[in-house]
């Protein structure tokens, strides 16, 4: 199980700030996350043509590269944070 804080208008829009997820990569966890809380959670999370509208981060380090294939673990912890939000962060 993979740990998923969320921010920002995702935390809004999924009405919690964590959530539990089974995956092997980033976009096994993203289209489970999409399944469970809808279109407009999709689209932010994963855009039109492969382009994520969401800064990723995967055991509190940013992923800048084939953000959808990153392997995932067990206890590893997934942060979402929609761009517009990261000058609110308060991680």
């Amino acid at each position: 199980m993979v740990r998923i804080l969320m921010y920002g208008e995702l935390e809004e829009l999924s009405g919690t700030r964590e959530v539990g997820v089974a995956g092997e990569r980033v976009l096994d966890v993203l289209i489970s996350l999409s399944s469970l809380y809808g279109e407009v959670f999709r689209e932010l999370l994963l855009g039109g043509m492969g382009v994520t509208r969401v800064a990723i981060l995967v055991n509190g380090a940013p992923v800048r590269h084939n953000v959808f294939e990153v392997p995932l673990r067990d206890g590893d912890v997934l942060s979402l944070m929609p761009l517009g939000d990261w000058d609110d962060a308060s991680f």
